[in-house]
This record gives C-alpha cells, structure tokens and sequence, in this order.
C-alpha cells in the first residue's frame, strides 16, 4: 500500500516523486515502457532556470549552449535575437534517467514495464489496475503526457487544440550559437525548428495539426535545393538517426 501512486517516469513524475518522498511518504512511479527516459520526450531546448532548479546537474546533460535565435518569414527573411541568457540543448533521457535515480534515493520505488490500465476507489482508498497486477494508494497522480490514460479515467477535459511533432537528427554544416524558427507554410499553424547540439548536428522538427511528415520532408528538401550553390548545411547529406512523434 501506497500514500501516493505516479503514473509517468519521465521530468514531472520523477521529480514530483523525489519531492514528495522528502516528506517521508511511500512513493510508487509506474512506468510503461522498459528504461525510463525512452523514447525521447521533447526537442531537449529548456530555460537557463533549469540550473535553479537542479544546481547539481550532472555536466553531460547539457550538450550545447545557445545565445541567438532567428526566426525567418516564409519568404525567408529574418531577424535575429540575442538572449541575456544561454539557453541549453539537453541529453533529454539523461535528464530522465537522472531525475529517476534521485527519486529513487529519497525513496521512491520505479517499476518499468508496467502499463497503467484503469483505477477505482475502494472505501477511501484508490486501487490501480496495471498489466503487472493491482496496487492500492491514497492518492493517484497522472504524470503520463498529452494523451494521459489517468485523466481520461477521471473524466478530466483535455485540450482539443493538439499538434503532432516530428523530428530527425540531422548530420550537416551547423552555427552552434543560434536556433531556427521558421514560420510559414511549410508547418501549417504552428513552426519549424533547428536546434544545434553543436558544428555538425542539430535537432531538426516541426508541428502541425495533421500530415506532419509530409510538411517535414518538404521541409528538408526545399532547403537542401535552396541552398546547393552556397553549400549551406541543406546541401549536406542528410542522415536520420531517429524520428518520433510527441
């Protein structure tokens, strides 16, 4: 039996989790998937606040510091920015696989490969039906994402507004300093974005309501014919080393 049962491994769960069980509650994080941090959950670009909120975070989790933004028109002109701040480009499943291991030594218990399935209250308890059995809790917390199992279970609105995000790791020609967001036709409704992890890589993705890998290949292959002749980073050859949505 449990004071409180996560639903979610990932930043918010994890974190929640190592808070509560300062307090000296009994802390159980269920998890889906098989190693917590994975699959990836973001694009990996956070706030300098990060560093406020964990003083000690371990140096290589952050892979690059970021101090500019351009943001280009669909005619693709710009205008850039320069933060006060860097901004950082993160290792998102060492973040995750560094926020569950400081859970678990203030006490919390992670169970992997553990799929959430439904709860319902007992007299004044709350028994969770997972694939690896039930558990009992005194209180349930949905950390599982946009599409949380948990907060359909209670009947809690969702938004109605979501986009699909796709995004690849791109090998190529990189300003390490400065982010790209481009606005226009190419991510209906929403943008497209580079993010560098240094010289020769970035983080390349957009969102859209719908047909988001359509929009992303686009994307790609605009640039890359755009910028041949100056041998810019699209007129490299591009390598996918990962794609997922979020």
């Amino acid at each position: 039996m449990y004071d409180v049962i996560i639903v979610g491994a990932s930043v918010t769960g994890c974190r929640t989790a190592e808070l509560i069980c300062r307090k000296g509650y009994k802390v159980l994080v269920l998890e889906e998937h098989r190693e917590v941090g994975k699959p990836k959950k973001c694009a990996g670009l956070v706030s300098w606040r990060l560093l406020n909120l964990l003083p000690k975070l371990p140096k290589e989790i952050i892979i690059n510091k970021v101090n500019r933004a351009k943001f280009f028109s669909p005619s693709g002109k710009f205008f850039e920015l320069r933060s006060k701040k860097s901004v950082y480009v993160i290792d998102r499943v060492k973040l995750d696989k560094y926020l569950a291991k400081k859970a678990m030594e203030s006490g919390a218990k992670i169970k992997t490969s553990t799929r959430f399935e439904n709860f319902k209250h007992i007299d004044e308890m709350i028994e969770v039906k997972t694939n690896k059995g039930e558990f009992k809790t005194k209180l349930l917390i949905g950390a599982d994402g946009v599409n949380s199992k948990v907060a359909k279970q209670a009947n809690i609105v969702q938004p109605n507004n979501l986009l699909m995000g796709i995004q690849a790791t791109v090998n190529a020609n990189f300003d390490p300093d400065s982010v790209e967001l481009w606005f226009s036709s190419i991510a209906p409704e929403f943008f497209s974005w580079v993010i560098p992890e240094n010289e020769n890589k970035a983080r390349v993705g957009l969102a859209t309501k719908t047909n988001c890998e359509y929009y992303f290949e686009k994307f790609l292959k605009k640039k890359n014919r755009k910028n041949q002749k100056t041998k810019c980073w699209w007129a490299n050859k591009i390598w996918f080393n990962e794609k997922y949505g979020f």
